[in-house]
């Protein structure tokens, strides 16, 4: 369903979103392991792929997590290594 690549990354990834249903709400979210918000994108899938580019330029070099929530649901967490 979900895809980060690649991993670890020096600040900008692609997340690849694949069987998702239309017509729904679905939200990213990537925190540091305190559980502050890094980066986020809400968006209503209008088919069943989305890709995304992200750039967290002024992040520090650690451990995050990729969340995935459908409706207000979470769904799934993948986590992730950023190295510059």
């Amino acid at each position: 369903l979900i895809t980060l690549y690649p991993n670890p990354n020096n600040g900008e990834f692609q997340i690849a979103l694949n069987d998702l249903i239309p017509d729904r709400r679905y939200r990213l979210e990537v925190h540091n392991y305190l559980g502050q918000s890094m980066w986020q994108d809400s968006f209503i899938s209008l088919s069943e792929t989305v890709n995304r580019s992200v750039v967290m330029p002024n992040v520090a070099n650690g451990m995050y997590v990729l969340s995935m929530f459908i409706d207000d649901r979470p769904v799934t967490q993948i986590p992730f290594i950023l190295n510059r």
